[in-house]
């Protein structure tokens, strides 16, 4: 298990993929223009050394349903992971998990 599932896990035991369609890495288009995504990408981080501690960066994306003008539901999933992150930054899974910059651009 990398950090990349632990915090797939983390977002998922929480619930907040309830109703949306997680996906790792990369967004796969499903072709059901009623489907809301929610993507989690690795996006670099500190050195890594055995025995030390490094950081991990993760990027995730909040996309709506495909063709419609959904904004209201997608800021609302951002903002329920963030309010969700900022209250429980720790974990057993992930230990520490904290939000640098969030609602970036879209």
């Amino acid at each position: 298990v990398n950090m990349l599932e632990l915090v797939d896990t983390y977002l998922q035991d929480a619930g907040l993929y309830d109703g949306w369609t997680s996906q790792l890495q990369f967004w796969n288009d499903t072709g059901d223009g009623s489907e809301q995504f929610i993507v989690l990408q690795s996006n670099g981080g500190t050195q890594v050394m055995n025995g030390l501690g490094g950081d991990f960066y993760f990027s995730l994306y909040v996309v709506g349903k495909q063709g419609q003008y959904n904004v209201a539901d997608v800021d609302a999933k951002a903002n329920e992971i963030i309010e969700y992150i900022k209250t429980h930054p720790i974990d057993s899974c992930v230990n520490y998990i904290q939000l640098q910059a969030p609602l970036g651009r879209p």
